[in-house]
């Protein structure tokens, strides 16, 4: 598969699709991207950017996917500034129809300007039935916040910061 991907999540759904949701980091066109074979792995689909609307100056890093007990796919994904390594902007997408379309991407969080948010963020991500939850540091004491959704992504809680005033960062999985 000939694709630019920086990291990448390979999902197969209940009927055997596979969809590959992957970021660009260094390309020419930066992005997240979703790509999908209706045989095995035989063809692929074009790549179909979900976020043309990435900020200057932003890259997508680590993103993670999951599909739902509906064969619903999901995607979570955070930028860092280019010029500094800071995290900026942590961002969803969903498709209910097998990756044909895409919803606009919803902010999970954005750092405040004023604030150290969201330095080193480091998302974590899971899809279980209908329920979708995100989890990261959003904060520079890193506290963790949380986000979830009910109803397959189509709308989201208010963020809450969980662990009381335990902090630290978490890298990786």
């Amino acid at each position: 598969i000939d694709v630019p991907a920086f990291f990448g999540n390979l999902l197969v759904d209940s009927k055997g699709v596979l969809h590959i949701l992957f970021s660009d980091f260094y390309g020419d066109v930066p992005g997240i991207y979703y790509i999908r074979s209706v045989n095995g792995g035989g063809t692929w689909s074009s790549p179909f950017w979900l976020d043309p609307d990435m900020p200057e100056n932003q890259a997508p890093t680590i993103l993670r996917a999951g599909i739902d007990q509906s064969d619903g796919l999901h995607v979570q994904w955070y930028y860092q500034d280019l010029e500094d390594g800071v995290g900026t902007w942590i961002r969803y997408s969903r498709s209910e129809d097998g990756g044909n379309t895409w919803t606009v991407p919803f902010t999970i969080d954005r750092a405040d300007e004023a604030a150290d948010e969201l330095r080193l963020p480091y998302p974590d991500f899971i899809v279980s039935g209908n329920q979708v939850h995100v989890i990261w540091a959003g904060n520079s004491a890193t506290n963790r916040e949380h986000r979830y959704s009910l109803n397959a992504g189509q709308s989201w809680s208010s963020t809450t910061r969980i662990l009381g005033d335990l902090r630290g960062q978490a890298l990786g999985e």
